[in-house]
């Protein structure tokens, strides 16, 4: 072999050559595998993640606004949920809310947002790769990028009072149920936990006379039910 080297060391050079050649084609295919890796992480994740969250909040907050209103508001009466009490002169002196009724309807809500939450498991939802580009031309073409939405953590219940003024002496007494759902987005390469949170009004009455003095609210902390 040594004999071969002295005799045509051509031979030999060109062989270095081509390991050395290999060995920058290796480098260099390392390099844009890494400089790729760099552009999804800093600017295509955040893309992905921003449009998978904004379909995956209309889905959830869908899913969360029909299990309220199905289940849960056509049942509900102001009258059961609040009590008006009056001074000796007739004149209503305190609004309490019913905190036995509302828990109830708490629990209720928790239940059916829960179970409306566990149907969503087997949807998903797709983003264009086209919709990257920040362009309406490109908005709706290319592949698309499927996105799972599984249903994390506690569906948070809670209540919120609200008066205003309806006319000459009248108080209008709105009744709000405050519905805080999170779910997991799982896009390619990519996951985040997201709240989602929705507002329902579902009681309200025209209070007739003087605005009341005290309002008692006794369901100051929130209903908590797992989300199985």
């Amino acid at each position: 072999m040594l004999n071969l080297r002295r005799k045509y060391p051509w031979v030999h050079n060109k062989r270095l050559g081509v390991y050395k050649g290999k060995g920058y084609i290796f480098i260099v295919v390392l390099l844009i595998i890494f400089v790729c890796l760099y552009i999804i992480d800093i600017k295509i994740e955040p893309i992905v993640l921003a449009l998978s969250e904004a379909q995956a909040r209309v889905l959830a907050i869908k899913s969360i606004d029909s299990a309220i209103y199905k289940n849960v508001v056509q049942n509900i009466n102001y009258n059961d949920l609040v009590y008006v009490r009056t001074d000796k002169n007739g004149k209503i002196a305190m609004v309490q809310s019913n905190i036995v009724e509302m828990n109830k309807i708490a629990a209720k809500t928790s239940l059916e947002v829960q179970k409306q939450l566990d149907q969503i498991k087997s949807q998903r939802v797709y983003v264009p790769l086209g919709s990257l580009f920040s362009s309406q031309l490109f908005a709706n073409l290319g592949p698309r990028l499927p996105v799972s939405i599984l249903p994390v953590g506690t569906v948070e219940v809670d209540f919120r009072t609200q008066f205003d003024k309806a006319g000459i002496n009248q108080t209008r007494h709105r009744i709000f149920l405050i519905v805080d759902g999170k779910v997991r987005i799982v896009a390619p390469l990519s996951s985040k936990i997201l709240s989602v949170v929705t507002e329902i009004p579902i009681a309200e009455n025209i209070i007739i006379g003087d605005v009341p003095n005290s309002y008692y609210d006794t369901t100051d902390d929130k209903l908590k039910i797992p989300v199985k």
